[in-house]
């Protein structure tokens, strides 16, 4: 059975993907996370539609995977975990604690919470927000701007 490391190994060689994690490894570390969740839709799509998680996990990547006589829905794995070890993928030597608080600062920054602090000039945003980059605020402000058409 795969797990979440594997998973996310196998998902890095998807062309698509690979870009998203090479954005995220150019990255800080919460830059990192926050880049990996705006984009964890994405990510968790190109898994399916690659059949990464509708079949057993097979390391030769030349074998012909069999067809599964039923459906093969594949093991559901809770989306903080491959969040983690999405993140771990692209900033390896990062602290297990290092990497939880990159994830919990990019939610509370991506969460309809942070809505209100959402001005022009971010001012707000990097006040109640800090620790990352002024990209990152961009792309916030941003998804801000999407999710409140």
């Amino acid at each position: 059975m795969i797990t979440p490391k594997e998973l996310t190994a196998k998902l890095r060689s998807v062309p698509e993907a690979k870009g998203i994690f090479d954005q995220a490894a150019e990255l800080p570390l919460r830059d990192a996370a926050y880049v990996l969740l705006r984009n964890e839709y994405r990510l968790d799509k190109i898994e399916f539609e690659t059949g990464l998680r509708n079949a057993p996990f097979i390391d030769d990547a030349a074998a012909q995977p069999v067809q599964p006589v039923q459906p093969y829905i594949g093991p559901r794995f809770h989306p903080r975990e491959l969040m983690f070890h999405r993140l771990k993928a692209v900033h390896p030597d990062a602290s297990d604690g290092r990497l939880r608080d990159a994830i919990e600062a990019a939610q509370d920054l991506y969460s309809p919470k942070a809505w209100p602090l959402m001005d022009y000039d971010l001012a707000r945003l990097r006040e109640e927000r800090s620790g990352f980059e002024q990209e990152t605020y961009k792309m916030a402000y941003h998804d801000f701007r999407v999710a409140n058409r």
